[in-house]
């Protein structure tokens, strides 16, 4: 009787996969991207903030912490923003989807831990700002100072 469970629950996996499949769910509409070039002007810190033409961009964060009692630990903090493009979201008449993602590993202890949101969004919600990076997604984000390159800092939470 178990077997029999697992071999349904198995085909209707695949049924479902297969459906999806066949109905264009999860397809990706590409588009031709905007060429830069050498004499395309990189300015940070005002980079580094959102551009609204760009239909994916991603802000990324990988660090090295170490506690009083010598404890190592390693994290990463991603924020991902994806626009239109992407079929099954203008199917579904949504302008941006936002995902984040975090992980943390004790390397001491030889633990990992990781969470994700993701928020889909009919229109942006996410405080971001153009010219810097200023990300706020639900009580996680992301802000760097609006100073020079040298002694750059971020304040992530």
């Amino acid at each position: 009787m178990l077997h029999s469970r697992r071999l349904d629950s198995r085909l209707f996996v695949y049924v479902l996969g297969y459906c999806l499949t066949m109905s264009g769910c999860g397809g990706i509409h590409l588009t031709k991207p905007t060429v830069l070039t050498e004499d395309s002007p990189i300015n940070f810190p005002f980079d580094e903030g959102k551009h609204d033409n760009a239909r994916t961009e991603w802000w990324y964060y990988a660090g090295w912490l170490q506690d009083r009692n010598g404890g190592s630990y390693t994290y990463e903090l991603v924020f991902f923003k994806v626009t239109e493009s992407v079929r099954i979201f203008r199917r579904l008449g949504i302008d941006i989807a936002y995902f984040a993602h975090f992980a943390i590993a004790d390397v001491t202890g030889e633990k990992h831990r990781a969470t994700e949101r993701n928020l889909v969004l009919l229109s942006p919600e996410v405080k971001t700002n153009k010219g810097y990076l200023d990300l706020q997604y639900d009580d996680w984000g992301a802000v760097g100072n609006t100073e020079s390159c040298q002694g750059r800092y971020y304040h992530i939470w």
